[in-house]
């Protein structure tokens, strides 16, 4: 990603596992997806490469 030139939305992805290690599902990022037992981390930015920056 960060040879793609993705380096903010890796950073991002880093910061939100990061987050996720410290906690669990108490994290800020930690957001359930409605209807099904799967959670996604995302960030709060909106646009760009870290707003779109997601971890199922």
């Amino acid at each position: 990603m960060a040879d793609a030139g993705q380096q903010d939305a890796l950073d991002a992805i880093i910061t939100m596992l990061e987050d996720l290690t410290l906690y669990s599902l108490g994290s800020r990022y930690a957001q359930p997806l409605k209807g099904t037992p799967i959670w996604e981390l995302k960030t709060r930015s909106r646009g760009g490469q870290k707003g779109g920056a997601r971890v199922y």
